[in-house]
């Protein structure tokens, strides 16, 4: 019988959230074995959003709407 996964969970705002997941996906799976035939652990971000929203962009996003497309200012996780 196939084992549940492993719950690796992150949660936060943007860039937290985002850099968390990354250094874990990057650097900590690959160390587990994670990423091989059949994985043992799955990482979940819980967070208000499911785009992440950049505070830098955010104020040239509203101000030129018709020059950074919606979808260019806040990117699906």
């Amino acid at each position: 019988m196939p084992q549940e996964p492993l719950n690796i969970i992150t949660l936060g705002g943007s860039f937290a959230r985002l850099s968390s997941a990354y250094c874990i996906l990057s650097h900590i799976m690959p160390r587990l074995g994670a990423f091989q035939s059949e994985s043992k652990y799955r990482v979940i971000l819980i967070g208000p959003f499911n785009h992440f929203y950049g505070n830098p962009g955010a104020p040239r996003a509203i101000v030129l709407l018709d020059l950074i497309p919606f979808e260019s200012a806040f990117i699906t996780i």
